[in-house]
């Protein structure tokens, strides 16, 4: 190939990797001229284009064009898939087709900028497509909202019944049916408040009781002294 024609070729290979962030690498070998037009077109459907590349040419490509990364790609017989977007089914449709094709297989490929290798580019035609995908996210949003609010307002729920059964226990709380109350649960509603308010005044006492104690001297001594001055 004349070297003019060479650099025309790498300078078309070039805009080709440039322009793209995903793409996938085939070793491409064994295709009857039907079964690669077959492949194509099928290709084509979704978008995508596939090229036979002479190996040299691809890495000066590549090279040109900052993507290294791949060069490691480009062995033996290869064909390389650009796409735009879709690749995820581009990726499934190449390997439905390369079943039963020994010679047929991925060496790799690009994914939004990201290397894959060969196990990669399997795992990514493995996955759902992006139809089922937004089937299953609107499912999702179909569910009631109810079940989500409920959720939501339970620790909420709890705590306001909680603080009602305490003020319900409370002594001389009115309630519109205080009349039906047991008096037996009132008053034993009554007796673990009490006992609440009696612990918290024990500990407050045992905290403070030099305080208290410090502030009746003081009382003591200011009332005797208001006596015996009224006396003189």
């Amino acid at each position: 190939m004349p070297s003019a024609e060479k650099e025309k070729k790498v300078s078309e290979l070039k805009r080709m990797f440039s322009n793209t962030d995903s793409l996938i690498v085939l070793h491409f070998k064994g295709l009857r001229v039907e079964e690669a037009n077959e492949l194509r077109t099928s290709l084509s459907s979704l978008g995508a284009e596939i090229h036979v590349m002479k190996n040299t040419l691809a890495r000066l490509a590549l090279k040109q064009a900052k993507m290294e990364n791949v060069i490691p790609l480009i062995e033996g017989p290869v064909a390389v898939i650009f796409s735009r977007d879709k690749l995820q089914e581009i990726a499934k449709l190449t390997r439905d087709f390369t079943r039963g094709r020994k010679e047929l297989f991925f060496r790799g490929g690009l994914f939004e900028g990201r290397l894959l290798d060969a196990e990669g580019v399997e795992k990514l035609a493995s996955l759902p497509s992006r139809e089922v995908l937004l089937s299953s996210a609107i499912g999702a949003l179909r569910s009631p909202i109810s079940k989500v609010a409920l959720v939501c307002s339970s620790p909420l729920r709890n705590m306001i019944l909680l603080v009602k059964a305490y003020a319900e226990k409370r002594p001389g709380s009115q309630d519109t049916g205080s009349e039906t109350k047991n008096d037996h649960g009132e008053q034993e509603g009554k007796t673990e408040v009490a006992e609440v308010v009696m612990e918290n005044e024990k500990k407050e006492n045992e905290v403070t009781g030099g305080e208290v104690r410090e502030s009746s001297d003081e009382k003591d001594e200011a009332n005797e002294a208001s006596t015996n001055s009224e006396n003189a």
